[in-house]
């Protein structure tokens, strides 16, 4: 299962970039797209009214996962492995990644913030 993150998307929906509009129709063909709870409310959040409608659509097609109960103390393990490492992460990022590594996926994403997170084992990165 491949994650897209928010940076992914809003590149796709700017459609400047073939290679990235034909690597996600691929997957999306694939049945291997999975969307993070709070990608979504990014997303979707940063919407014009004009395309919302549309957009929610979109996203509706695809499978939503959500934060569990396990996922909020997997954060707290996460922050005190960064803090460790002195590092910070922001909690959206944060809750992205506990959510991709619960459900075994990848995430594919353009933020910089993922790297490090993948070097300490919080996720697995889809390149």
């Amino acid at each position: 299962m491949i994650f897209i993150d928010s940076s992914v998307w809003i590149e796709y929906f700017k459609g400047n970039k073939k290679d990235i509009k034909s690597e996600i129709y691929n997957l999306l063909d694939s049945n291997q797209v999975a969307l993070a709870a709070p990608v979504r409310i990014e997303v979707l959040s940063g919407t014009s009214k004009k395309d919302f409608q549309t957009l929610n659509l979109i996203f509706s097609a695809l499978p939503i996962f959500y934060p569990s109960r396990q996922s909020w103390q997997r954060i707290d393990h996460c922050l005190e492995i960064a803090k460790h490492n002195g590092l910070t992460f922001g909690f959206a990022d944060l809750l992205i990644a506990v959510i991709v590594n619960e459900n075994k996926g990848k995430l594919w994403s353009f933020d910089k913030d993922f790297k490090p997170m993948a070097k300490l084992n919080f996720l697995e990165l889809y390149n």
